[in-house]
């Protein structure tokens, strides 16, 4: 097999491709863990409530 030039445009678009994957679980990573950190302070809240009334 012949090896892609690194100015060729598959070989720009599979990088770029790869950083925007990367990217991507970065920040589905992130977001499930604002949900959990919500769901356990909700949790707690409710608790809370529930003890109140």
């Amino acid at each position: 097999m012949r090896k892609q030039s690194v100015n060729s445009k598959n070989s720009w678009q599979s990088s770029s491709k790869l950083q925007i994957t990367k990217q991507r679980r970065w920040i589905e990573y992130l977001i499930e863990e604002k949900k959990k950190k919500d769901s356990k302070l909700s949790v707690k809240l409710l608790k809370f409530i529930k003890k109140i009334f």
